[in-house]
């Protein structure tokens, strides 16, 4: 009996030793399910999920138009931003991100495309490689360029821009443009921008600009950024082929401020262009005119019953360094003004259904470290990739600006956008010497960008 003593207490042991362990184990699973529990409980109540439950989805892109009404830092906002867009909005044009330092504008927060990654817990399935698989070899595509592209000096393109330049001083009979915006930029012939404009679509200009400007009246408004365009707009029908006289002015056109009115028979086409910076009348000189805000000019609203399409532009003229009236802000005149001529743009189209009214947008000038008359400059032999408003001085103001002119003509969808900032804004090489406004003629850079954007508009019909 006494033999079976030991083995007794070995049995008790291994028994406690059992129980010992399947109680912990019991413990284990009630804890984790538990924690579960609490986590579960805590995701009901709004707290973040845990890290990697889900892939980070990859931000959308943004137009101008949109970050015209957010930040003028940045040519790029966040998601929210651009699925909140507006369709006025959207019309702003296309360009990559690009930062700058401090500046007195709120901050936008800027978003980078990174590449959606696979949660940290997922296994890839049996037939899916564990390893990252390389990306396909892009396809060749025909698709022309985004954005300032160059092309050798013998290419086909570039003969045939240097033989338009050569008969530029034909229009002259018509419209003389101020000595000192000429200067011919030697490699300005071989700089492309094809995006919106026909080379995009591949359609041959001399055919696009019978369709466009057939029997058509063209009424352009604004300074002297609008008479730039009218030398390079007569240049390229002119060239083309087309013969050009002097037009016969029209009654209610003030021959002061009218100074083109040109004719090409053969198209049936007419342009005049008003020099009107204002888009009122006014007295006086910049940065104390005295402007009648009461009503546009008589030959602005003369202008809205002769034509077929209107070009409008206020810009250069109207802003913080040259208004300076005493209790009055340049931002609440120029809403003003812009109103103004939305309202007589809307009457325009209720006379006239076909009518077509754009707004030009106006790119921010050139200068760094000051203004024309305090030291600032613009000698630059090269494009500024990615720039945006606040790398040049004061160029808030346009993107102020811009930003009117597209809450006015959201007010009225028969209204349309030309938007001329994204093919302007990087061009610093463009310039006389230190003239950071003007380009240089005959090529005029991202001014043949907007004539050849407008004749793609009016050849495509409304888009």
């Amino acid at each position: 009996m006494l033999r079976d003593v030991p083995r007794f207490k070995v049995l008790v042991v291994f028994a406690g030793l059992v129980l010992i362990t399947t109680a912990l184990s019991w413990a284990s699973v009630w804890s984790e399910t538990a924690v579960r529990s609490d986590t579960s409980a805590c995701a009901q109540v709004g707290s973040p999920p845990a890290p990697f439950d889900e892939p980070a989805a990859s931000p959308q892109r943004i137009d101008h138009a949109a970050v015209a009404l957010a930040d003028p830092r940045t040519t790029e906002a966040t998601t929210v931003a651009s699925s909140t867009a507006s369709e006025p909005e959207k019309e702003l044009g296309r360009s990559e991100s690009h930062k700058t330092a401090d500046t007195p504008f709120p901050t936008t927060t800027t978003t980078t495309d990174f590449p959606s990654a696979a949660p940290a817990t997922q296994k890839p399935s049996p037939t899916e490689s564990a390893l990252p698989v390389s990306p396909p070899s892009p396809q060749p595509s025909s698709a022309p360029p985004r954005g300032w592209y160059q092309l050798p000096e013998d290419h086909p393109r570039v003969l045939a821009r240097l033989a338009t330049y050569a008969d530029w001083n034909r229009t002259f009979i018509v419209y003389e443009p101020q000595v000192a915006w000429r200067c011919p930029y030697e490699d300005e012939a071989r700089w492309f921008w094809d995006t919106d404009t026909l080379a995009e679509i591949g359609v041959d200009w001399k055919t696009a600009l019978t369709v466009a400007l057939t029997n058509k009246t063209i009424g352009l408004h604004g300074d002297s950024l609008t008479m730039e365009t009218t030398s390079v707009l007569l240049n390229l029908v002119e060239s083309a082929g087309f013969e050009l006289v002097q037009a016969q002015l029209p009654e209610g056109l003030k021959p002061d401020i009218t100074r083109v009115a040109a004719y090409f028979p053969t198209l049936n086409f007419t342009l005049f262009t008003i020099y009107l910076p204002y888009l009122v009348d006014m007295k006086g000189a910049k940065p104390y005119p005295v402007l009648n805000l009461d009503r546009p000019s008589e030959s602005f609203t003369a202008m809205t019953n002769l034509v077929d399409v209107m070009v409008i532009n206020v810009g250069m003229h109207l802003m913080s360094n040259n208004y300076k009236i005493e209790n009055s802000s340049w931002v609440d005149v120029y809403a003003h003004i812009m109103g103004m001529a939305r309202e007589e743009a809307s009457a325009r189209h209720d006379r006239n259904p076909a009518a077509r009214t754009f707004f030009r947008l106006t790119p921010p000038r050139h200068f760094q470290d000051g203004d024309y008359h305090n030291g600032g400059w613009c000698k630059n032999s090269q494009i500024r990739r990615g720039a945006t408003y606040t790398d040049f001085f004061l160029g808030g103001d346009q993107f102020i600006q811009n930003r009117i002119v597209l809450q006015e003509t959201a007010r009225d969808p028969r209204l349309e956008i030309l938007d001329v900032v994204p093919c302007s804004i990087e061009r610093v090489d463009a310039h006389r010497k230190n003239d950071c406004v003007h380009f240089c003629l005959p090529a005029a850079g991202p001014v043949r960008v907007w004539v050849e954007m407008l004749v793609r508009r009016l050849y495509e019909g409304r888009v």
